[in-house]
C-alpha cells in the first residue's frame, strides 16, 4: 500500500496591491484541514480533483489529506498564515507518517512575509523533514516564478499549459499518474531547469507568438523521449529576484538529456522574446468599436489593469467615467466593488435612485477616484454562483452581497468582495443577460476570454492605470519599479 500526502498552499502575490492576504482573505476562499477538503471541493475542476480522480480508483493507494489553502491574489501572504500552512503540513506528516509520496498544488508566484520564496521555502521545510528519498510532485500556475530552491527541492514540477488556465483538473491528473509510475517502479524521474530571464506580458497562449514555442516544446520532446517539457510563464508583480519565464524538463533517468532539453528550449524563447510583446486598444478606440457596426454584439472589454485575479483592489473608474462623458448607453459592467455603496443602496432599497460617490477608494492616480453616480437601483443579489464554463468550472464565487444599478441606461454591478468575472455566469446570476448586451465590460486581463469568446463578437483588451496592468513596460510607466 503507497501512503501519499495530498494538499494545495495556493496564492498568487502582486507585491504592489494594496490587499491583504491576510487569514481573513484565506477564509472567505479557502482554509481547509484534512477531512473536509474532500466535501468542501466537490464538483470543482481543479488540480487536487485530478490527484483524487486518479487515486481513489487505486487499490493500492492510502491518501492522507494535509491543508487546502488558497486566497485571491493580493499582496504579501502573511506571516501567521505562510507559519500555519507550514506547521500544519509538518504535523500531519509527522502525526500520519511516514508517507510514500507527496502531491502538492501550489502556485509558484506566492511572496510571504519573511519568505519572498515562499513555495521554495516551503518544500525545503518539507524536504528537510523527510529526507531525499521520498517523491514530491507538485503541481504550478502557468504564471509561477521558478526558484532554484523549488528545483532542489521537489521531484517533479509541472505548471499548467493554458492560458487560460483550463486544464488544471488535467493537469492534475498527469502529476498523480506520474507520481504512481514512480512509486511503482516504472519510472526514474530526473527535472532540469532553465530560466528565461524576461519579463513577458500576461499572454494568451493560442496567440501565434508564443504558440510556436509550445509546438517547438513538443517537438524537443519527441526527439529526446522526455516525459514532460513545460514553459512557465512567471509573474512580473511579484517583484523576486531572478523571477522571469522558465522552462522545465523530465526525462526517465537521464539528467543530461533532460538539462540539455531545458536549456535548448529556453535559448529559443530567449532569442524570440521580442516577438512575445503584445498590444492593447486605447479605451476611446474601444469604445468607438463597440458602436461602429464593424463587429456585432456584445463587444467584451477586459480591463486588465483592475483585475482582482491579479491583485487589483477592482475599484478603479476609468472605464465607467468615460463611458458616461460620452453619453453611452447599453453597456454593463462587472464588477465594481465597493461594499459602502452597496450599503447606502440596501437603505435606500429596490427601485430608489441614489446618488452615490463609486470606487475609486484606492489610490486616485491609479484607481481614477471616486466616480459621482444618479442611477436606480435594479435589484440586490446574494453575490453567490458556480463557474459553467472550462476557465475553474465549478468553482464557487462569492462576490458578496451585491446591487444592479442602472445609471443612465448602463448596468453596473457593485460588489462587496473583489471579483474577477471570468465566467459569463458573473452576469446572468445577477439578472443579466451579457449575450443581449451591447458593450461587456470585466476586470480581467485573459481567463474572460474562453467563457465570453463563446459568443462575444470581439474581445478587446486594455491597459489603462491600475496595480495590475497587465504588460511590465505599462507597469514600469505608472511609476512601479520592477526587480
Amino acid at each position: 500500500m503507497y501512503k501519499i500526502l495530498f494538499g494545495g498552499f495556493s496564492q498568487e502575490t502582486n507585491s504592489f496591491s494594496p490587499v491583504p492576504a491576510d487569514r481573513n482573505a484565506f477564509e472567505k476562499r479557502r482554509l481547509f484541514f484534512g477531512e473536509e477538503i474532500f466535501e468542501k471541493i466537490q464538483g470543482e475542476e481543479n488540480e487536487v480533483n485530478g490527484y483524487l480522480d486518479v487515486l481513489q480508483k487505486c487499490s493500492d493507494v492510502s491518501l492522507t489529506p494535509s491543508i487546502m489553502f488558497s486566497a485571491g491574489p493580493s499582496g504579501p501572504v502573511s506571516r501567521d498564515v505562510y507559519d500555519l500552512a507550514e506547521i500544519s503540513i509538518l504535523n500531519v506528516i509527522r502525526e500520519n507518517g511516514p508517507f510514500d509520496g507527496i502531491l502538492l498544488n501550489l502556485h509558484g508566484a506566492m511572496v510571504a512575509q519573511d519568505h519572498p520564496d515562499a513555495e521554495g521555502d516551503l518544500l525545503q521545510s518539507l524536504r528537510l523533514e523527510i529526507g531525499r528519498d521520498i517523491p514530491i510532485f507538485v503541481t504550478l500556475d502557468l504564471h509561477a516564478n521558478i526558484t532554484q530552491k523549488m528545483v532542489d527541492n521537489a521531484t517533479v514540477m509541472l505548471p499548467c499549459e493554458k492560458y487560460p488556465h483550463t486544464d488544471c483538473f488535467e493537469l492534475g491528473k498527469r502529476s498523480a499518474e506520474l507520481l504512481l509510475k514512480t512509486l511503482r517502479g516504472d519510472l526514474k524521474p530526473v527535472m532540469a531547469f532553465a530560466s528565461v530571464p524576461y519579463l513577458m506580458p500576461l499572454f494568451p497562449t493560442d496567440l501565434p507568438p508564443i504558440v510556436r514555442f509550445y509546438q517547438l516544446a513538443d517537438e524537443i520532446k519527441r526527439k529526446c523521449s522526455l516525459v514532460e517539457l513545460r514553459i512557465a510563464h512567471g509573474f512580473f508583480p511579484a517583484n523576486i529576484p531572478g523571477m522571469g519565464m522558465a522552462v522545465l524538463a523530465v526525462s526517465n533517468g537521464d539528467k543530461q538529456t533532460a538539462t540539455d532539453a531545458a536549456k535548448t528550449l529556453a535559448s529559443a524563447i530567449w532569442e524570440g522574446r521580442e516577438s512575445l510583446k503584445r498590444t492593447y486598444t486605447p479605451l476611446d478606440d474601444a469604445l468607438d468599436l463597440t458602436m461602429s457596426g464593424r463587429v456585432k454584439w456584445p463587444v467584451v472589454l477586459g480591463d486588465g489593469s483592475d483585475n482582482p485575479g491579479a491583485g487589483g483592489p477592482c475599484d478603479t473608474t476609468h472605464v465607467l467615467r468615460r463611458i458616461l462623458q460620452r453619453r453611452m448607453q447599453g453597456t454593463a459592467l462587472a464588477v465594481i466593488c465597493d461594499p459602502k455603496a452597496v450599503q447606502i443602496c440596501k437603505n435606500a432599497g429596490k427601485d430608489a435612485y441614489v446618488q452615490i460617490a463609486l470606487g475609486g477608494h484606492s489610490d486616485a492616480r491609479l484607481s481614477g477616484g471616486p466616480l459621482s453616480v444618479y442611477g436606480k437601483v435594479v435589484r440586490f443579489v446574494d453575490g453567490i454562483y458556480r463557474n459553467r464554463d472550462e476557465m475553474e468550472k465549478g468553482l464557487l464565487v462569492n462576490m458578496g452581497p451585491s446591487v444592479v444599478l442602472d445609471i443612465s441606461g448602463n448596468l453596473v454591478v457593485v460588489s462587496s468582495e473583489r471579483c474577477q468575472v471570468l465566467d459569463a455566469e458573473g452576469f446572468r446570476s445577477c439578472g443579466i443577460d451579457p449575450e443581449k448586451q451591447k458593450v461587456l465590460i470585466v476586470k480581467s486581463a485573459v481567463h474572460y476570454r474562453q467563457s465570453f469568446g463563446k459568443f462575444a463578437g470581439a474581445l478587446v483588451d486594455l491597459a489603462l492605470p491600475g496595480y495590475c496592468a497587465p504588460d511590465p513596460d505599462i507597469f514600469r510607466s505608472l511609476g512601479f519599479h520592477l526587480g
